[in-house]
């Protein structure tokens, strides 16, 4: 799976319905992302538009990369989880739901409760603060 140049950013970000995207001028793109991210954080549903966007298998057909979606979800996942959530594929199209736990899988105690702070699990501090 190859990775976005930095020109590319904006319009993936406008294909996730996002509007008014800054270009990127040169900027790193971790940066420039960053900043995008922090913006719209408090958008109602547009980190899960970005997040469907990511994990939808249409994003990867021009870009000749057709296990690419199946990999990003994947990634997604494992980062979705944490917070009690899933991507799952309703009719091909991607969407964002509760995590269902398998049913051979025990039922966590209500007592006990997991407690993470991003900045944990995501290595570059710039983006484990985007999400409060």
């Amino acid at each position: 799976m190859s990775r976005r140049r930095g020109a590319e950013l904006p319009k993936l970000l406008q294909q996730a319905g996002w509007e008014t995207v800054a270009p990127n001028n040169g900027e790193q793109r971790r940066s420039w992302l960053t900043n995008q991210l922090r913006q719209r954080r408090d958008a109602p549903g547009a980190i899960d538009a970005l997040v469907c966007r990511l994990a939808d298998r249409g994003e990867y057909v021009q870009r000749n990369e057709p296990l690419a979606a199946a990999e990003v979800t994947e990634l997604l996942n494992s980062v979705l989880a944490i917070e009690g959530f899933e991507i799952a594929h309703n009719q091909g199209r991607p969407l964002i739901r509760p995590d269902k736990q398998p049913e051979n899988q025990e039922q966590q105690s209500p007592g006990v409760m997991l407690h993470v702070a991003m900045a944990d699990i995501v290595r570059d501090a710039d983006l484990a603060v985007v999400r409060r």
